[in-house]
């Protein structure tokens, strides 16, 4: 998209693994802003301190799954785009994280940086058009209401 600032939506990163948390804010910090977290409970918590654009979290960590943590995004922000890391390539675990934790993406690590970059392109355009049709949509139900209010005061 032109003229988006992609690094005015932040992106989550959950992995309990550091050396993964900084290799990825390595990669990807001068383009985007780069949230961290090492576990689903910072995740949320983080979730609740700020507006997230994308959520990209680890599928193995130790207390809360990715999926778990990302239908717990689903319930708390549901806006927020999705993405699914595994070093796995489980059929259930790829069905059910669609099915269940509404992903965006599902990615197979070793990631490449720059399929990452346009995966992470893709979900922040998506949420901003998301984003751009609720705030329209909002604005018609006001104007409909205003409307309506404007014809029945007539008759």
């Amino acid at each position: 998209m032109k003229n988006l600032d992609y690094k005015a939506f932040p992106i989550l990163v959950v992995d309990d693994e550091a050396d993964n948390r900084e290799i990825f804010r390595l990669n990807f910090r001068r383009e985007f802003d780069i949230v961290l977290a090492s576990n689903g409970a910072e995740a949320i918590k983080k979730l609740e301190e700020q507006d997230i654009a994308v959520i990209i979290t680890d599928h193995r960590m130790p207390n809360m799954t990715g999926l778990e943590l990302l239908q717990e995004v689903i319930a708390t922000s549901p806006q927020t785009i999705r993405i699914m890391l595994t070093a796995y390539t489980e059929t259930d675990l790829l069905l059910k994280g669609i099915n269940e934790g509404q992903i965006y993406r599902y990615i197979v690590k070793p990631w490449d940086a720059s399929d990452m970059r346009i995966t992470i392109k893709r979900a922040i355009e998506r949420y901003h058009l998301e984003s751009e049709n609720r705030r329209l949509i909002e604005e018609l139900r006001q104007v409909n209401t205003y409307l309506r209010s404007e014809i029945e005061h007539d008759w």
